[in-house]
């Protein structure tokens, strides 16, 4: 069974969507798999929903972008189904102005982003811009099929019809074991 037990309890909840119709691909440099789901959910939804996923062992969460690298790795593996899609990209409420303060579900330094040029379509005010006011958009959305670029979008009650899952093995911290600590597991 590749997806864990949770997935199962969410599909029974949310009803029907579309898992990948094959098995999420690797990038190889950082040895994490992704994939697409396609299904109509809010940001914060999917959000939980791909942290109840898992791919052989490993957990899920929204797809954190965080190099030109990995951007482009995920532009050549789906193409235009990238477009609409929920990234692991969120801001807290109320934040001003609209480019501070942006966070990845997995606290990873927010080095790298993708947001669309002012232009790009002909007059746009260019990403991130809170474009319904001040703290209105506060998630990520690729945007654009050519270029794949991001949006910030909002509010929390407009659902996008897809998002993308990376898979990562668990960070556990391993403790050496030591013969007092054996003996205590005993007692």
């Amino acid at each position: 069974m590749k997806y864990g037990s949770m997935l199962v309890a969410s599909v029974l909840v949310l009803g029907p969507f579309t898992l990948a119709t094959a098995d999420p691909v690797q990038w190889p440099v950082n040895s994490h798999y992704y994939e697409i789901i396609t299904i109509d959910l809010t940001w914060s939804a999917a959000r939980d929903l791909a942290a109840s996923m898992y791919w052989n062992a490993d957990s899920g969460h929204l797809a954190t972008i965080t190099s030109s690298e990995e951007q482009t790795f995920l532009q050549q593996s789906f193409g235009d189904q990238m477009d609409n899609c929920w990234l692991g990209g969120y801001q807290e409420p109320q934040s001003s102005p609209p480019a501070d303060n942006w966070h990845w579900v997995t606290a990873e330094p927010w080095n790298y982003t993708n947001w669309r040029p002012a232009g790009l379509p002909e007059d746009s005010p260019g990403e991130p811009n809170d474009y319904f006011g001040p703290g209105s958009e506060s998630w990520i959305e690729v945007h654009g099929l050519a270029n794949q670029t991001w949006n910030d979008y909002g509010p929390e009650a407009s659902p996008r019809p897809k998002f993308v899952v990376e898979y990562e093995a668990a960070l556990v911290p391993i403790q050496q074991a030591t013969w007092g600590g054996l003996k205590a597991l005993f007692r």
